[in-house]
């Protein structure tokens, strides 16, 4: 692992486990820069529990080591992977799949290749 300390490592779990969670896509990146070190761990407050937080703005708590792991990070920040672990891809994608409460009703003969009354197909779209 890259951190260099207990109270580090202990500040990368909950961030990693806190980005399953989040609702907003913006939050999920920019927690990710933070555990790859792009951008400066102060800013990771808002997401940590107050004892956390404390040691990171005193600077306690550093991230600097963790800029190694920026191959990890673009690998999990593609939106295919983002979709499989976090809420707030998951919510986009069922969003946008979700289907018409519509129905449309096909008659078709297979035998003369026509609609007709014969068999019915309901397909949704």
């Amino acid at each position: 692992m890259v951190c260099t300390s207990i109270d580090e490592e202990n500040v990368f779990k909950y961030l990693g486990k806190t980005v399953q969670e989040l609702q907003e896509e913006e939050a999920v990146l920019k927690i990710f820069d933070m555990l790859s070190g792009k951008k400066d761990i102060t800013l990771a407050s808002e997401y940590l529990p107050d004892n956390m937080a404390e040691k990171c703005s005193t600077k306690d708590i550093s991230n600097s080591s963790w800029k190694k792991l920026k191959h990890w990070t673009n690998w999990w920040t593609s939106t295919r992977h983002l979709q499989m672990f976090t809420k707030a891809y998951a919510i986009r994608e069922a969003e946008s799949l979700r289907i018409p409460h519509q129905i449309l009703r096909i008659q078709w003969n297979p035998s003369t290749d026509s609609l007709s009354n014969r068999k019915t197909i309901y397909m949704l779209y």
